[in-house]
């Protein structure tokens, strides 16, 4: 994944703020989420919680990127 995707940034007068850009997001997890069920309708759970586990590690490091970036330019 790359989180810069995922990431919108705005610059305004003497500093730059970056926000997670939700629809890019939301669709991400909407797929990954129907990925998931399709899984788990074939008995394959476990590959299913692997899935919705990997998504949420991406969320988190979204959000980890955009919490450095702010800091760091905020």
């Amino acid at each position: 994944m790359i989180v810069r995707n995922f990431i919108n940034i705005s610059k305004y007068s003497n500093s730059k703020k970056a926000y997670m850009c939700y629809p890019s997001m939301c669709g991400s997890m909407q797929s990954t989420i129907s990925w998931a069920h399709r899984y788990a309708n074939k008995k394959d759970t476990d590959f299913a919680l692997q899935v919705l586990d990997l998504a949420i590690k991406e969320r988190e490091k979204v959000e980890n990127v955009i919490k450095r970036f702010n800091r760091r330019f905020g």
